[in-house]
């Protein structure tokens, strides 16, 4: 297939989970994509395992094309651009998954400052610079844009506030973008999926060991059983996770389909977030805090 002919798609936090999984399957359809990973020992390994679990009638060297990037990075997403733009060679750039993300759990209020700016920075304006960035080419093919959300940005959770705060306000942003974007004939989607089968669970559990390494004696004494329950939570999750091809299949129909969603709920956890945003707040809470107090840690 020419270049001129194949679909192309840049995929940021392409080096695992969702990432990588939607970079295989886009190419095994035939689209080019543009892997973005933090470094390049990442995008090796992406090419390799690609090689590695496609036939040979399926797999091409050529159908996945690294590029290093970090949304934090503004330097990084600038140079995407332009290596972006030289291996297109005139040919449009037909999409966009942001995918990129990063979560923090815990107490507000023992979680460092910086890790919850972090949070935003990865989240939330790492997607804005990354898309505004990529604007002018998906203007120009009147392409589309993807971004994965999450069940949380929904309703607020205890312990999940910084991550549902940055999701919060990427689904936000996709709203008020999504409109705005419109008469260039851009199509924007959120993907917003309960706990998926990726290997998030060991970061989130890394994540947690540094968080009370680093919290006070007082803090440790009035959120111990709160930790635990996060810890229970972030092992529970991973065994109603869903199947991360589920997904895989949502940014693509988003991205092929003639008229996509503007919204993709899927997994566990999505009707009951539903069901509990239906209640006054009041009933709400106590329902949420009789909950926990249930659970056994």
């Amino acid at each position: 297939m020419a270049v001129s002919e194949t679909r192309s798609i840049v995929v940021t936090g392409a080096s695992s989970g969702i990432g990588a999984a939607t970079t295989y399957h886009l190419a095994r359809q035939g689209w080019r994509v543009f892997a973005g990973v933090r470094r390049e020992r990442d995008g090796d390994n992406l090419r390799t395992g690609f090689m590695g679990s496609s036939g040979p009638d399926v797999a091409e060297p050529g159908s996945i094309y690294p590029v290093i990037l970090d949304v934090t990075r503004a330097h990084d997403i600038a140079r995407s651009v332009e290596t972006v733009k030289s291996q297109l060679r005139g040919a449009p750039l037909n999409g966009l998954l942001n995918n990129a993300g990063w979560l923090c759990m815990g107490p507000l209020e023992v979680i460092p400052l910086d890790d919850v700016r972090r949070q935003f920075d990865v989240n939330t304006f790492g997607v804005l610079a990354t898309t505004s960035a990529f604007l002018p080419l998906l203007r120009q093919s009147r392409g589309r844009i993807v971004q994965v959300s999450s069940v949380s940005g929904l309703s607020a959770l205890p312990f999940m506030g910084p991550y549902a705060a940055s999701k919060f306000a990427l689904e936000a942003m996709t709203d008020s973008m999504r409109i705005e974007l419109h008469r260039w004939g851009i199509r924007m989607s959120l993907i917003e999926p309960g706990p998926i089968e990726t290997p998030l669970l060991n970061k989130n559990l890394e994540w947690l060991d540094r968080l009370e390494s680093q919290m006070t004696e007082e803090q440790a004494t009035l959120y111990e059983r709160e930790m635990r329950l996060v810890r229970h939570f972030a092992e529970a999750s991973a065994e109603k996770a869903l199947p991360v091809q589920r997904v895989v299949e949502a940014i693509e129909h988003a991205l092929t389909a003639k008229r996509p969603n503007a919204r993709y709920r899927l997994g566990s956890g999505t009707s009951g977030i539903g069901f509990l945003e239906k209640l006054p707040v009041r009933l709400r809470d106590w329902l949420i805090r009789w909950k926990l107090r249930r659970v056994r840690v």
